[in-house]
């Protein structure tokens, strides 16, 4: 009856509240050499082939980050999608290319996988409650709620 969903452009018959909004993360190889460089700017994944989300998967976040490349000059190498960041993440431990993904991921620890900010991304990875926009049911609204209150309390502890 509720779900944690990315919000999609078009909700269709979905009542959607956003909760928060996070960064992105690259995800690299411990064996490519941009682990080395301090200060991990966008420009620096040029040469580097892409592992990204299909299309459908992630769309609305994905299109922020190529938007960005694209504005440091750049198209991404797509070599591989994939419709989970942690593919994505299985898949550059194994060394196929590297991956821009939201910063959640930095909570699971992955072998042969180091994960860089990269702060010149905005906060565009949404991350929001739906439920059918019909459902008025005092279970879902109890749990909308308190969701909320959960995702305000996690920014402000976030903001000290």
């Amino acid at each position: 009856h509720v779900g944690f969903i990315r919000p999609p452009r078009n909700p269709g018959n979905l009542s959607i509240t956003k909760l928060s909004s996070e960064g992105f993360v690259a995800v690299l190889s411990r064996d490519n050499p941009l682990v080395q460089k301090p200060d991990l700017r966008l420009t620096d994944l040029r040469d580097q082939p892409f592992l990204v989300y299909t299309s459908v998967v992630g769309v609305t976040f994905q299109n922020v980050v190529f938007q960005h490349c694209r504005r440091a000059g750049f198209n991404p190498k797509i070599v591989q999608e994939v419709s989970h960041a942690m593919a994505i993440v299985a898949m550059v431990a194994a060394g196929l290319g590297v991956g821009v993904i939201p910063a959640w991921v930095t909570q699971v620890s992955y072998p042969r996988v180091v994960y860089r900010a990269l702060p010149e991304l905005p906060a565009a990875a949404d991350l929001a409650i739906a439920w059918p926009a019909q459902n008025l049911s005092p279970f879902v609204r109890d749990f909308v709620n308190m969701a909320r209150d959960v995702a305000a309390k996690g920014a402000r502890h976030e903001a000290v």
